[in-house]
């Protein structure tokens, strides 16, 4: 059974397949591809490939293009992963667990498009937009920030978004609606398409998300799984080159978690567990050890903040990090007084930022 997430993302530019990805209740990732797009024909070249686990402790996952995978936590972080075995499905990830931003509890509903793209709808319906940049290594980057693009967004039920700026909103009587966002590039609210109606019955459907070059994929009430695929995104015009085309089954869905790319699915069993990983480093040092521990529960503690993680990107990265060897091989070769100027600066960010030094 699936309970966090189910999410289409593009692998990669002019791939013709999607990557999803699912969470079980105890906390395992599953990989699908389906390769069908152009047809709708039942075509997976990869299915139920267990390739994470520890996911249940997340309330919102969403996922972007090329492996990005965005996970928030009751406390409002957000933390980056970037999964790299879309090929066939093995346990290979490029980026884990790097800390991006705090204050994400805020919001009601939470949606990922491509190429960073990060939307967020808030409680009195304001869509906020946010573009990550730093996919390629986890960095704290954000080439845009809380910019409101639009107004009025809380009268949907489900919100999902797909590439090139594609947003799918269902109302609650079914009617689905079209929206293209043309501004991802500053955060200007500028809308090449806006509230084009290129649908009806979708409150049919228990959960629903989108994938590359207009692919849609509806999830029924007893599991059946249906694909779609859009073809007026150029203007907004009534259009589908592919509709209700069966590709799937045993996906039923018991609640949704979180709107947008969140529910609980039922699937068949897994594939079998992945290898088990790699023994833990040995620190051997106890003082760098304990400032390493120390440098990484600085970070979380200023990471709660939005004020000190602007304060943050200022700083010399190396400073400010949950990587914990990476501390510890720093503390090894340095001299005491670096050790001493690297914690007080921490304390003094911490301080100025409104985040209390941990004692």
């Amino acid at each position: 059974m699936i309970a966090v997430l189910l999410a289409a993302a593009g692998l990669a530019p002019n791939a013709r397949a999607d990557a999803i990805y699912a969470v079980q209740p105890d906390g395992n990732m599953l990989f699908y591809r389906y390769a069908g797009m152009s047809d709708g024909s039942f075509n997976w070249p990869v299915e139920q490939k267990v390739i994470g686990s520890g996911w249940q402790g997340f309330s919102h996952v969403l996922a972007g293009n090329n492996g990005a995978i965005y996970a928030i936590k009751p406390d409002g972080q957000m933390v980056f992963y970037r999964y790299a075995g879309m090929a066939d499905g093995s346990f290979n990830w490029a980026v884990e667990q790097k800390v991006i931003g705090s204050g994400w509890q805020g919001f009601s509903t939470v949606f990922g498009g491509h190429n960073g793209a990060i939307y967020g709808i808030k409680p009195d319906g304001e869509l906020v937009f946010y573009r990550y940049a730093g996919m390629a290594d986890g960095s704290f980057s954000w080439a845009v920030e809380q910019r409101v693009i639009g107004s009025g967004w809380q009268g949907f039920s489900r919100v999902f978004a797909g590439d090139n700026g594609t947003i799918y909103a269902i109302k609650p009587d079914g009617e689905l609606v079209f929206y293209r966002y043309a501004g991802m590039h500053d955060g200007s609210s500028n809308w090449a398409i806006e509230q084009k109606v290129i649908g009806s019955g979708w409150q049919g459907f228990s959960h629903d998300f989108a994938g590359d070059n207009g692919a849609i994929y509806g999830i029924k009430p007893d599991g059946q799984m249906l694909f779609y695929r859009y073809a007026g995104m150029s203007d907004g015009a009534f259009n589908w080159a592919v509709e209700q085309k069966v590709i799937g089954s045993g996906w039923s869905i018991s609640q949704i978690a979180a709107g947008g790319a969140a529910g609980s699915v039922a699937v068949p069993p897994p594939a079998p567990a992945p290898p088990p990983p790699a023994p833990a480093p040995v620190f051997s040092n106890q003082r760098c050890l304990q400032y390493a521990r120390r440098a990484v529960d600085d970070f979380k503690n200023a990471a709660r903040f939005p004020a000190c993680m602007k304060m943050i990107r200022q700083q010399n990265a190396g400073r400010w990090s949950d990587q914990l060897a990476g501390h510890y091989n720093w503390c090894v070769t340095a001299q005491q007084a670096w050790i001493r100027s690297e914690t007080e600066a921490r304390d003094r960010l911490q301080l100025a930022c409104g985040a209390s030094a941990i004692p």
